[in-house]
C-alpha cells in the first residue's frame, strides 16, 4: 500500500501539480496507512481488497450537500477506495473544504474510468450531493464480494428522507421485471469495470441518468449480489419510486431490444408497467380444476366469467373432474362437451390435484397453460393479455396474476416462501388498496417473484412439461410452489402482474392440516428457501406476519417451520 502511494507521488511530480497539491497527497497517504492497520486491527480479514472508485457529479451542485457527501466517503473504515469528482467547477470548493482530502476530478464518467490501475477487483458506483454512506458502507460492500469473488454487481438497501419522514427502503434481490417498473437498486450499488464499461454511461448528475445507468448495468451483469442491511440515507421519493421523466428512459431501453413493448403508467404513482403487443396469438388451454365435490354452479360462474370478462379469443377450455358427478353436474359436463364449449377430462377419484392437472397439461393442444380452479372468476378483461405478456418473455418461466377473494382480500400476490414457516402471499387476507406505499410496491407492482398460485397461474406448456409439470408426490398443499423453486433452478424468472385479476372462492392453503407425507415433500422442496431466505422478500422481514414488518433480529422463517421444530 505504501509503494503504491509512494508511486503516485512521483506520478504527480512528472505530470504537474504545485507542492501544495503534493503535500495533501501524501497527507492523504499517511491518513490511509494509518487507517489501513486500524481497519486490519478491527475489521474481519478480507481475501482480498477490492478497490472502490466513487464518482460524484458536481455538475449544478448545492455545496453543504456536496460536502456532506464527500465528508461520508472521507468517513469510511475502509480505506482502498478512489474518490472522483466528474465536474472541475467544485475544485476550488473541496480543496476548500477538505485540504487534506486527495482527489481526481474528471469531466465525464468515461474520461475517469480509463485511469490506468490494473487491479483485478475494481468496483464502480455513484453518489449523487446529499447521498450520505454509512461509516461501514464500503467495508461491509467489500466483505460481500470476497464472499462472492464472482459477483459483478453489488447493492445494499438505503433510507430515504421524505419531508419529515425518514423511511426505510428494503429491497428484494435484483429483478429484471421489478426494475422497470420502480428503481428497485436505488444506491449504494457498485459494479465492476467490465460492466461499467459495457454501460458505458454519457453522465451521471441527476436521478434519471442514473437510472438508465442502472438498467444499463443490470443488463450486463451476470452474477448481482444484494447485501440487506442500510448503508445509505438519500432525501428524495421512497420505495424507488420514479420520476415521470423515466418513462422516456425505460422506453428508449426497450426499443434497443424489441418493437413490441412500451412503458405505461403503473398503478400508483411512481411506477411503470411494461406491456407489450402480441403479434401472435398463442393459443391458451385454460385448465380448470373441478372441486373434488363437483358443484355446477359453481362451474357455471367460473365459465360464466371467461365467456363474459374475457378479451383474448384464442382459448381453449379442459374442466378436470375428479370425482363422479352428481346428475346435474353430469348433465352440465355433457351440454358443454355437446356445444363444444369444454373439454371434460375424467380422472380417477382418489388422484389428487398435481395429477389431474398434469393429465390436462399432456391433454392440452395450446402453446400456453393457464391453471384456475371451478371456485374462481377472472375478473379483469385484459387479464390473459397481461399474464400472455410476461408468460411469453424469454427466461420467464411462470407468471401469476392478483387474486382477491369475493370480500376483496388479498388471496395471492406473489408467494413468499417460509412466510409462518411455510409458503404464503404477503398481505394474505388484508383488503385490496392503493393506499399504502409498502402495500403498492408488493401488491401492486409487476415484479419478480419467488413462487406464484395455481390458482392463476400461466407457463409455456413445454416449459411445463419439460420440467415434469406438479410433483404428483404432493398430495394437497405446495405443489405449485414446488414447481416455481425447480424453475427457478433453471434459470427462469417468476413474475407477478396486478394487471391480471381474478377472485376466487377456493379455501387457502393450509399447511397444518396437511397430510405428513405432503409436509415432508414440501420441507425437502423449501428447505433451502427456508434456511437462507426467499430472495424477493428481504431478510430484515420478519417471516412471523404476513404484512412485511421490519425487525432489529428478524424471525427467520426455519425457525417458524413446525417440521423443523417437531
Amino acid at each position: 500500500m505504501a509503494k503504491r502511494n509512494v508511486l503516485k507521488g512521483i506520478v504527480a511530480r512528472l505530470f504537474g501539480g504545485d507542492s501544495d497539491r503534493q503535500i495533501k497527497k501524501e497527507t492523504d497517504a499517511k491518513r490511509i496507512d494509518s487507517a489501513e492497520t486500524a481497519s486490519v486491527e478491527n475489521d474481519v480479514q478480507l481475501l482480498f481488497s477490492p478497490l472502490f472508485r466513487i464518482m460524484i457529479s458536481a455538475g449544478d451542485y448545492d455545496v453543504s450537500q456536496l460536502c456532506d457527501t464527500v465528508r461520508s466517503v472521507l468517513s469510511q473504515t475502509y480505506v482502498y477506495y478512489e474518490l472522483i469528482i466528474i465536474g472541475k467547477r467544485a475544485v476550488g470548493t473541496l480543496e476548500r473544504f477538505f485540504p487534506d482530502a486527495a482527489f481526481v476530478f474528471a469531466d465525464s464518467p468515461m474520461s475517469a474510468s480509463k485511469r490506468a490501475d490494473k487491479r483485478e477487483h475494481r468496483f464502480v458506483g455513484c453518489l449523487l450531493p446529499g447521498d450520505i454512506l454509512s461509516p461501514n458502507a464500503l467495508s461491509l460492500l467489500a466483505k460481500r464480494i470476497c464472499d462472492e469473488p464472482s459477483c459483478d454487481f453489488v447493492f445494499a438497501d438505503e433510507t430515504v428522507i421524505s419531508g419529515n419522514n425518514s423511511v426505510p427502503f428494503p429491497k428484494p434481490d435484483l429483478g429484471k421485471e421489478t426494475l422497470l417498473s420502480i428503481n428497485s437498486v436505488g444506491r449504494p450499488f457498485f459494479v465492476s469495470h467490465s460492466v461499467f464499461m459495457s454501460a458505458a454511461p454519457d453522465g451521471l448528475s441527476t436521478e434519471e441518468a442514473v437510472y438508465a445507468f442502472t438498467l444499463k448495468c443490470a443488463e450486463f451483469a451476470s452474477r448481482p449480489i444484494h447485501l440487506c442491511e442500510a448503508l445509505l440515507t438519500r432525501r428524495g421519493i421512497p420505495y424507488g419510486r420514479l420520476s415521470y421523466k423515466c418513462r422516456g428512459i425505460i422506453d428508449a431501453y426497450l426499443k434497443r431490444r424489441t418493437n413490441d413493448a412500451y412503458a405505461l403508467p403503473g398503478r400508483y404513482e411512481g411506477s411503470f408497467a411494461v406491456r407489450r403487443s402480441l403479434k401472435n396469438k398463442p393459443i391458451v388451454t385454460v385448465i380448470i380444476l373441478d372441486s373434488s365435490v363437483p358443484n355446477a354452479d359453481a362451474l357455471r360462474k367460473c365459465l360464466e366469467g371467461i365467456d363474459d370478462k374475457v378479451l383474448y379469443g384464442n382459448i381453449e377450455i379442459v374442466i378436470t373432474a375428479r370425482a363422479p358427478a352428481d346428475p346435474r353436474t353430469a348433465k352440465y359436463y355433457s351440454l358443454l362437451e355437446y356445444n363444444k364449449a369444454a373439454s371434460v377430462l375424467r380422472v380417477e377419484s382418489q388422484k389428487n390435484a398435481p395429477f389431474a392437472l398434469n393429465r390436462a397439461a399432456e391433454y392440452a393442444t395450446g402453446e400456453m397453460l393457464l391453471f384456475t380452479s371451478a371456485y374462481s372468476i377472472i375478473s379483469s378483461p385484459d387479464s390473459l393479455d397481461a399474464m400472455l405478456e410476461q408468460a411469453c418473455c424469454d427466461g420467464v418461466g411462470a407468471a401469476g396474476g392478483k387474486i382477491l377473494d369475493f370480500s376483496g382480500r388479498i388471496y395471492n400476490a406473489g408467494t413468499v416462501v417460509g412466510l409462518d414457516g411455510w409458503a404464503k402471499s404477503v398481505y394474505e387476507g388484508s383488503m385490496d388498496t392503493i393506499n399504502n406505499e409498502m402495500q403498492n410496491y408488493f401488491v401492486n407492482t409487476i415484479r419478480n417473484v419467488t413462487a406464484v398460485s395455481s390458482e392463476f397461474m400461466m407457463i409455456k406448456r413445454d416449459v411445463f412439461l419439460s420440467s415434469r409439470g406438479f410433483d404428483e408426490s404432493f398430495t394437497d398443499v405446495g405443489y405449485d410452489t414446488d414447481l416455481c423453486l425447480r424453475l427457478m433452478r433453471r434459470g427462469l424468472r417468476n413474475v407477478y402482474t396486478p394487471y391480471a385479476m381474478l377472485k376466487t372462492g377456493a379455501p387457502r392453503p393450509d399447511y397444518a392440516k396437511a397430510v405428513e407425507d405432503n409436509i415432508s415433500r414440501c420441507y425437502d422442496s423449501f428447505r433451502q428457501s427456508l434456511v437462507l431466505g426467499d430472495k424477493y422478500f428481504n431478510g430484515r422481514f420478519d417471516y412471523a406476519f404476513t404484512i412485511p414488518t421490519l425487525a432489529d433480529s428478524p424471525y427467520p422463517a426455519i425457525r417458524l417451520n413446525p417440521k423443523k421444530l417437531g
